[in-house]
């Protein structure tokens, strides 16, 4: 059985350049040959340390106001982020930014690649997990377990905020399998992310996957430190510590029990201080506006007007949404209208309650 490893990078910085290196380094121990996907560029040396190197410089992260005009078919299944503060729940099913869709395209660039290289089994890997000795050995083992028993891959579950899903790293993968499972072309468009995901988390997307076979070697999560010991947390925080992919929940958040009811709310839950401004328009006016800096753990939130969101609702008028977001070397606007064409939409993807 033909095995390789399928590494995955966004190694956009020289610092990360040499971390990816160090891994690449590291994978020898396995001695497999390595599949490097990646949506930066790869310096000389490391497609030196790699047997095949796929660039799709096409990075799609797709802010949330571009889902606001398609039909989101968010329910209370799917993941999200929620905060209770000041007599009111918020709930985030979209955030600033998602990277989803990039992963999923690197899942089709090196998998799809792999299958037609003829392998058998592909181990996923991450650029920023370096492999040690001792966790070489353990992956070794699960592999000759899984290729002497033909099973269907190996896998680790676990739960992200209740929803079901695989541990990324380490995972082994049937790659014919899992190449008649991914999507047939690489994904270009919001409505291409609805239609290939269901706005599931790559995580749970590749749950999705594993419950479709019938023979894989699967470990729980409380394995995985025992796995993982040395390869516990990876050296860059994927998205975790960017306000754009998790931390930052601002906007307009509609009631989930009256559509009628809105707020204009802003929480920062990552460890960012941000320079933070919103203003509403409407009828051509500025209804309301903030400007602060917005520390970690800072919240607070205005309710609007119902007058002119139910005038909204029962004409072809809109509320125009500007936010302003700074921090670091980040400069981002995010413009967008709410009407009653799109409030079903963005009523799933920013959702909020009065505590009783």
């Amino acid at each position: 059985m033909k095995t390789c490893i399928i590494l995955f990078s966004h190694a956009e910085s020289e610092e990360k350049q040499q971390i990816l290196n160090r891994t690449l380094s590291s994978l020898k121990l396995l001695n497999l040959p390595i599949i490097l996907v990646s949506h930066a560029p790869v310096s000389i040396d490391n497609q030196i340390n790699s047997d095949y190197v796929i660039y799709d410089k096409n990075n799609l992260l797709i802010t949330e106001t571009e889902f606001f005009n398609e039909d989101i078919p968010l329910t209370e299944a799917n993941f999200n982020t929620q905060y209770f503060f000041g007599g009111i729940s918020t709930r985030c099913y979209l955030h600033k930014k998602t990277y989803t869709p990039a992963v999923i395209n690197l899942y089709i660039d090196g998998f799809s690649f792999a299958n037609k290289l003829g392998f058998d089994y592909g181990i996923l890997w991450e650029y920023d997990f370096e492999l040690t000795k001792d966790t070489s050995i353990k992956i070794s083992k699960i592999l000759s377990e899984v290729v002497t028993e033909y099973q269907d891959g190996f896998f680790i579950t676990c739960q992200i905020s209740g929803i079901n899903c695989i541990q990324a790293v380490p995972a082994i993968f049937p790659i014919k399998k899992f190449n008649d499972y991914i999507p047939k072309k690489i994904l270009e468009t919001p409505k291409d992310v609805i239609d290939e995901t269901k706005m599931m988390l790559s995580e749970e997307w590749i749950y999705h996957f594993y419950k479709t076979l019938e023979n894989p070697l699967t470990y729980p999560f409380d394995i995985y430190s025992n796995i993982m010991e040395s390869e516990m947390s990876n050296q860059v925080s994927s998205g975790v510590e960017s306000p754009l992919f998790w931390g930052l929940n601002s906007g307009i958040f509609i009631d989930k029990n009256d559509k009628s009811n809105w707020v204009c709310s802003v929480f920062n839950s990552s460890p960012k201080t941000i320079n933070y401004s919103y203003e509403l328009f409407f009828n051509g006016e500025v209804i309301d506006s903030f400007s602060d800096i917005v520390y970690p753990n800072y919240w607070r939130y205005d309710f609007i007007s119902k007058n002119i969101s139910e005038e909204i609702l029962q004409t072809n008028k809109s509320l125009i949404v500007k936010e302003h977001i700074k921090y670091d070397d980040v400069n981002e606007v995010y413009e967008y209208e709410i009407n009653k064409h799109n409030i079903n939409s963005i009523s799933k993807g920013k959702v909020f309650f009065v505590l009783s």
